[in-house]
């Protein structure tokens, strides 16, 4: 008694100081509510209020659920840190989100110990619950896409990637457990119920979880002709400017055709096969790759035009070499030639002294004569 008293009290209190309180929330409840991220000083007595939500939570069906919404709260939060640039609170975040996947998969386990018919319901409940987060995850990358990574620098990119790969990790092993969980009470219904397979089929169907994946596959349709045409257009940008974008080209082409594929898998509500096909046409969209390949493409064009620097260097190097042997070979033949005119000169004055005693010695004796 004094335990739940004590908690009591605490969530009272926390309640008075925090937005958090124990209630389902929908992605845009979660996001309007929501706000408070690791760089806060109240982020602490937040999940603080979290925990304790959960705790007065009752029904391992609703926790699961609410597991979920607090999973989803961290992606929220890593998105608005990112879009700070302050991602050096990922890695916290990602280990928050990591916890609380790990909950909804403990409630998991403990809802297949009820009756089974019972049980089928609730983790049908929840796999509809973990389709609208698995969408707000895609949309959540999505925007990022779009808007942030083109101005990530490296350290910042790969601390994004890290963190989507994990937090897409932990959203499969969840649609996992859901899974094989959702198998091994349909064969118990039939067996302990006597249920027959379209009896539990018409049970699926209450619950709509086909709409919904029908409904969410369409929206990331629509999300990655977004991304195409995004990058449609800047690979058309750096066109312009001379690049090799037909490594990008090839690619976006492989998505227009993947797009195509979709859309008719879609209207014939072949969704087994979607999921694969829209991942393959999101890695080819990465956008964090085309920038990278870009980059590349630039560091190439940096290089090459060193490269032509150097060699034009060392041309007028060579050309003023030549230059210069050619002005000191001028200037030698030049100078061999003032030197030898010299040396002529020389002689002839020379000769013009040898001959000055023999002219005064003509001289004088023609004046004799006369």
């Amino acid at each position: 008694m004094k335990k739940i008293l004590t908690i009591f009290m605490a969530f009272l209190l926390i309640i008075g100081l925090s937005p958090v309180y124990a209630q389902e929330l929908d992605a845009d409840q979660i996001e309007e509510q929501g706000g408070l991220t690791p760089d806060s000083a109240l982020y602490r007595l937040d999940r603080a209020a979290e925990k304790l939500s959960l705790l007065l939570t009752f029904g391992k069906t609703a926790k699961a659920k609410k597991g979920l919404d607090h999973a989803m709260e961290r992606v929220l939060e890593a998105k608005t840190l990112i879009k700070k640039g302050k991602v050096g609170k990922l890695e916290e975040l990602k280990e928050e989100h990591r916890k609380s996947v790990e909950k909804v998969k403990e409630n998991l386990e403990k809802i297949k110990e009820r009756d089974s018919e019972k049980a089928l319901e609730d983790v049908l409940e929840v796999e509809l619950k973990l389709e609208e987060q698995a969408n707000e995850l895609e949309k959540v990358e999505t925007e990022l896409d779009l808007k942030v990574v083109g101005k990530l620098n490296d350290e910042q990119l790969e601390k994004l990637k890290s963190l989507l790969e994990s937090l897409n990790i932990d959203v499969s092993e969840v649609k996992i457990k859901v899974r094989e969980g959702k198998e091994e009470l349909k064969i118990r219904v039939k067996k302990e119920k006597q249920k027959t397979d379209e009896e539990i089929k018409q049970l699926e169907e209450k619950f709509k979880v086909r709409e919904v994946k029908k409904e969410n596959a369409e929206q990331a349709v629509e999300r990655l002709a977004q991304k195409l045409e995004k990058l449609t257009e800047i690979a058309n940008k750096h066109k312009e400017r001379g690049r090799d974008v037909s490594e990008i080209e090839v690619r976006l082409n492989e998505v227009r055709e993947i797009l195509e594929k979709l859309k008719t898998q879609i209207s014939n509500n072949e969704l087994d096969s979607v999921k694969d096909l829209i991942q393959k046409a999101d890695q080819l969209l990465n956008f964090r790759e085309v920038f990278r390949a870009l980059e590349n493409e630039d560091e190439n064009k940096l290089r090459e035009l060193k490269r032509e620097k150097e060699l034009k260097k060392k041309e007028l190097e060579s050309k003023l070499k030549e230059l210069e042997k050619r002005r000191a070979e001028k200037l030698s033949k030049e100078a061999e030639k003032a030197l030898e005119r010299a040396e002529e000169l020389e002689e002839d004055e020379d000769r013009e002294e040898e001959n000055k005693p023999e002219r005064g010695v003509k001289a004088e004796s023609e004046r004799t004569e006369n």
